[in-house]
């Protein structure tokens, strides 16, 4: 569209863009996937599912839809942004200027971690950092563009110095033209996030009130535009550090291994405590004692989950007690690779036999979480050295956040696939559909499929969470466990396309054919670990397979019905559970290549009767 040449008209061709970007933001946001509830699976949803997980190599949208809305966020921008230019008159310079403050009226709202909004919603955390990514580059491509029109000019007519040194105000520009230029650097080179966290953190913390208030000096409409955003995110910072007040005590702290501590600490049951998190969620954490300064996001393995987090569509819901795992994103400790994480997973503090969910919880003290700290990198050296020397240690947390996984428990099928250090959030998962599956073969004789596959580089990092392993398989969850770089077993291999026997012919705990794979004594249990790669497409296929081929007829009715069952119960081999579809609900957590090829394993296995929805994580900051 032509720009108004008025300041006045300029104004509402921003706000009608910050209108426009915040309509976008929220189509990207909404949690579609919750739309794929239970077993619901027509042609439209088939479609919607298939697009969602074509894989495209465009940074940093990889699906279809995505791409297509980055699109339409360049497009928005170039029609209210398209003007004629002129180096004789300057009427028009001003249009840019209010369309990066629009920009960055939408972009501060984004990062808000405790948004009512985001709340309501339900927007993933992680996908609003991702939109304040793209809104930040273009906010900033914006704002230098509109100085560096005037900067044309002034140079053009030979007096650049005397109308910078004139007017303060352009000075101001300038300056904040100059911290938005930073602070876009820092972002777009990866090594800055990857390795130098705390740099990156405090530059966009530091530089964000410097903006606010250079951005009114340079001129006082920019206070209309940035105001809500500037308020919203007080109000959070104001919630965080009530929450961080609420000092978390370990009470023991014990070695696991040279590599690994485990922290057991006391967190206060207060409002907004970790207690009502979802499965899938994480907390952020700081050691005073080792770095105030220093937070690092951390996943929840397990907790006291709220009960309609639990319950899928046909499935009643339980509690878990539990602890906190490293979330491996955020700190300058994290690394896209499965190995050299932080990682936090609650331990079961009991054998890993079946029990009910009452039990579970009277035996645990409900405010003591626990964790499990990979030793790597000079932060969680130091952490390893003070739990040598038995030092006690406070922890404050912030949390829970994080919407990744919402919608995982919405289906009775769920696949887990996990590389390395990536399973400590699918931990809570992977305990909460377990209970669930015993509560409703106890109420209604029926239990969704649930399978693991987890790859890890070294045979020793399977007993990291050995317990959670074996509690596991006693609830029937079928498991796929490999591993990468050991050669004492590398002439092992397995058979993707045959290793995975049905659990209902099976005592739950084997997970490939004992001719392909070495049996290992995992917490006192037997598992089949291959010592090979995974394939994800052939798992994916092979629980395509089952679940088509436990379709039977229940008696006395012409009802198609699934006996794909975890486990058998004692009087029947057969489990049958009335379902016109079987969808499958796939959690994934590791680096990139894996999410990419669980994603293609999904979209291919995809059909009329099983429709794979992904969920993903990725290492990568």
């Amino acid at each position: 569209m032509a720009g108004h040449h008025t300041h006045a008209g300029q104004e509402q061709d921003a706000r009608l863009y910050a209108v426009l970007l915040a309509a976008l933001v929220a189509v990207g946001l909404l949690p579609w996937k919750r739309l794929l509830r239970g077993n619901t699976n027509n042609a439209l949803l088939r479609t919607a599912n298939s697009l969602s997980l074509l894989s495209l190599p465009v940074w940093p949208f990889t699906s279809l839809p995505d791409l297509a809305l980055g699109a339409t966020y360049v497009i928005i921008t170039a029609a209210i942004a398209a003007t004629p230019l002129s180096v004789q008159v300057d009427s028009n310079y001003p249009l840019f200027g209010y369309l990066a403050l629009g920009s960055l009226s939408v972009m501060t709202m984004l990062p808000v971690r405790n948004s009512p909004i985001a709340s309501l919603l339900g927007f993933s955390y992680e996908r609003s950092l991702l939109w304040h990514g793209l809104l930040g580059s273009g906010t900033v491509l914006l704002a230098v563009f509109h100085g560096s029109l005037y900067l044309f000019q002034w140079t053009y007519y030979d007096f650049l110095y005397d109308s910078i040194t004139s007017r303060k105000m352009i000075t101001y520009g300038l300056a904040a033209g100059g911290v938005f230029a930073v602070v876009l650097l820092t972002s777009v080179i990866p090594a800055v996030r990857r390795y130098s966290f705390e740099l990156f953190y405090w530059i966009h913390i530091c530089s964000y009130p410097a903006v606010l208030v250079l951005l009114f000096l340079h001129t006082r409409h920019s206070l209309d535009f940035f105001l809500p955003g500037a308020i919203f995110y007080a109000l959070d910072r104001l919630l965080r550090i009530a929450r961080a007040l609420r000092p978390a005590t370990i009470v023991e702290a014990r070695q696991h291994g040279d590599s690994l501590t485990r922290l057991r600490f006391r967190q206060p049951s207060l409002v907004g405590s970790i207690g009502r998190a979802r499965p899938g969620q994480f907390v952020f954490i700081q050691f005073p004692g080792i770095s105030p300064l220093e937070w690092h996001p951390f996943s929840i393995v397990s907790g006291h989950h709220r009960l309609d987090d639990l319950a899928s569509k046909s499935s009643p819901s339980a509690t878990m007690p539990g602890g906190v795992a490293a979330k491996p994103v955020g700190s300058s400790d994290a690394h896209q690779s499965q190995d050299g994480l932080i990682e936090m997973a609650a331990v079961a503090t009991r054998a890993s036999e079946p029990s009910t969910v009452d039990e579970d919880i009277s035996l645990l003290d409900k405010d003591v979480y626990e964790l499990a700290i990979r030793k790597y990198g000079h932060f969680t050296r130091r952490l390893h050295q003070e739990a040598q020397k038995g030092m006690s240690m406070t922890v404050l947390v912030d949390g829970p956040y994080g919407r990744a996984f919402d919608g995982v428990m919405d289906r009775d099928h769920i696949l887990l696939v996990a590389g390395g250090i990536g399973i400590t959030p699918l931990l809570s998962i992977l305990a909460a559909a377990a209970h669930r599956n015993r509560k409703t073969r106890q109420d209604h004789g029926t239990v969704g499929r649930i399978e693991l596959v987890w790859t890890v580089s070294q045979r020793e990092h399977l007993d990291w969470f050995a317990q959670e392993l074996a509690a596991a398989a006693s609830a029937g969850v079928v498991m796929h466990l490999y591993v990468t770089s050991d050669t004492a077993d590398a002439s092992v291999g397995c058979d993707d396309a045959t290793h995975q026997q049905d659990s209902a012919e099976s005592d739950g705990s084997k997970s490939v054919d004992t001719a392909m794979a070495s049996s290992q004594l995992i917490a006192g249990r037997r598992f089949d670990v291959c010592y090979s790669r995974p394939s994800i497409a052939e798992i994916v296929h092979g629980m395509s397979g089952r679940l088509h081929s436990s379709q039977v007829v229940v008696e006395g009715s012409d009802k198609s019905a699934s006996a794909a069952t975890l486990s058998p119960s004692p009087s029947s081999s057969s489990l049958p559970m009335q379902a016109a579809s079987q969808n499958v609900s796939v959690a994934v957590c590791g680096p990139r290549a894996l999410i990419e090829s669980t994603r293609t394993a999904a979209r291919h296995a995809s059909d009329a009767q099983n429709l794979f929805v992904v969920f993903a994580e990725s290492f990568e900051i």
